[in-house]
């Protein structure tokens, strides 16, 4: 069996990066361990290891898993922009609940498109909350 060459080349620069990053999170490891830095009081510090572990995640990660994490943050954006444009959250009272059902007629949509959304309209203001 032989192995491509530009996939050998890839994993060689994956591990590259991998080892980086694990180097940078353990040289933090180390100077929290001994009191040099504190997340509590060095927000920067604390951001440069949350934006390294993210980075060994994506790193890690295949094309079509980055594509799904994209689709599953602009899928909620969608909803909210038809939510709006169907005026749901302005019928949604301020006061008391109103049921998806009750809500869908008010907007002319199929019930299940207003209950059943990535992004319900009564997560986002649970005031008016039933079903």
């Amino acid at each position: 069996m032989t192995s491509d060459p530009a996939s050998n080349l890839d994993a060689r620069v994956v591990a590259d990066r991998l080892d980086a990053l694990a180097a940078q999170l353990s040289d933090s490891a180390k100077r929290i361990r001994d009191g040099t830095i504190s997340l509590d009081t060095n927000i920067a510090e604390r951001t440069k290891i949350i934006k390294a572990a993210k980075e060994v995640v994506d790193v890690a990660k295949e094309q079509q898993e980055q594509f799904v994490d994209l689709y599953m943050v602009l899928v909620p954006l969608t909803v909210i922009r038809i939510f709006i444009k169907w005026k749901v959250f302005e019928n949604i009272p301020v006061s008391g609940t109103i049921s998806y059902s009750d809500l869908a007629a008010k907007v002319d949509a199929d019930r299940s498109l207003i209950g059943m959304s990535p992004v319900s309209p009564t997560s986002m203001f649970p005031v008016g909350a039933c079903c």
